[in-house]
């Protein structure tokens, strides 16, 4: 791949909550030039004038529908796809990448979306160009804590990875979209090493966590799923799960969940405008603070049962800039002259928990490793089931 002087980085959805954290990332280096794209014009100008680091920045109209002229017009090296959700989208904008020779990179929160993604490999590698999927918490920071933590255990048997977000941390409507997608459908989990479904959001476990307290956590579809499968294809356990800070939003999810699962209410996808706005009345309440957790169990290298937990807490509203944090390293590995080998696949092991822990030093966030030689869970959830 050419070195540029100046990265020319084209950031579809630039003006979203994700996608003006990662210019806000970005935009400290004086390598990259930001193009802010997005259907509102203005929106992505406010961002790109609100940006005060060396980075060039300008904004544009693109659309994710025709974002194939917009390759053409605007000449990028590089393009970051963060237009949510991911669940039920196609991969147009991909392929658009691949047939213009361009690096692609996309923050895909869906498992669906993710799983397929790798149909597109061999038109990455014909073209010489790596095209990344699920390059953000799930399954790029996930997975990078889960190898970190594996390095002191012989053998995997379970992975558990939970994700929860602080109750005024910004949340865009595609967020809660995806979130009320899985609400009472079945949400796929190993256990006992038998690929089995779990009422999304219909169970609850409350998990105590450093930096955080205790709050609820019920289980919920992400890449992990399939991302740990492929770290540790012998792991008898995995399961994702999500929890939002107050009790009073987290638990009306888990009795709809219920009605979904006697299906008295339809998928709640589309009644994702009214519950954005919901939430919104509540923002004043809980606080900044969000972060997640990694764990596994198995046997450490002299055979004993052993247990190893790697937990994140974000302060100062810091939270949302994390799933932004994996494609501004690739962004910014472009940027030395370097990349990933081409072909179209999931982020699993590609990016290092060092690689991320240079990212979080400049924000508001602290982890905590620890470890358990024994039987006993460092998380052990008790659930309870409607």
């Amino acid at each position: 791949m050419a070195v540029f002087a100046v990265t020319r980085v084209l950031i579809l959805g630039g003006a979203g909550v994700f996608g003006s954290r990662l210019a806000h990332i970005l935009d400290q280096d004086a390598r990259i030039e930001l193009v802010l794209g997005g259907r509102n014009y203005i929106r992505a100008r406010k961002v790109a004038e609100s940006l005060s680091g060396p980075a060039r920045k300008t904004a544009a109209i693109v659309s994710a529908q025709d974002v194939g002229p917009a390759l053409v017009k605007l000449q990028p090296d590089i393009l970051v796809n963060c237009v949510g959700p991911f669940q039920g989208q196609d991969y147009h904008v991909a392929e658009a990448a691949i047939a213009a020779r361009l690096p692609y990179v996309d923050l895909a929160d869906g498992r669906t979306f993710a799983e397929g993604f790798g149909r597109l490999d061999e038109a990455a590698k014909t073209a010489g160009v790596f095209a990344l999927t699920a390059c953000s918490t799930t399954s790029a920071l996930s997975s990078a804590a889960a190898l970190a933590l594996s390095a002191s255990l012989s053998r995997v048997d379970g992975v558990r990875v939970g994700v929860t977000p602080g109750n005024r941390a910004p949340r865009g409507r595609a967020v809660v979209e995806a979130i009320l997608s899985y609400v009472g459908e079945p949400v796929p989990q190993r256990r006992g090493g038998v690929d089995v479904a779990a009422p999304g959001w219909g169970r609850l476990a409350r998990l105590e966590l450093p930096g955080l307290g205790a709050r609820l956590f019920s289980p919920c579809d992400a890449p992990d799923l399939p991302a740990m499968k492929m770290l540790f294809p012998m792991a008898q356990d995995i399961e994702f799960l999500a929890g939002l800070e107050l009790t009073i939003l987290h638990l009306p999810l888990f009795v709809l969940a219920r009605l979904r699962r006697m299906r008295v209410i339809p998928n709640l996808a589309a009644a994702a405008p009214f519950f954005h706005k919901a939430a919104q009345w509540f923002e004043p309440f809980g606080s900044d603070r969000g972060g997640m957790f990694v764990e596994l169990s198995g046997l450490d290298e002299e055979g004993a049962p052993a247990r190893r937990r790697w937990s994140l807490c974000a302060g100062s509203g810091d939270g949302p800039y994390i799933p932004a944090m994996a494609a501004a390293h690739v962004v910014k590995r472009v940027a030395d002259g370097g990349g990933f080998a081409p072909g179209a696949r999931m982020v699993v092991g590609e990016i290092t928990l060092a690689d991320f822990e240079r990212e979080f030093a400049a924000f508001d966030i602290e982890t905590t490793m620890e470890a358990s030689d024994g039987a006993d869970a460092l998380s052990r959830p008790v659930w309870r089931t409607l």
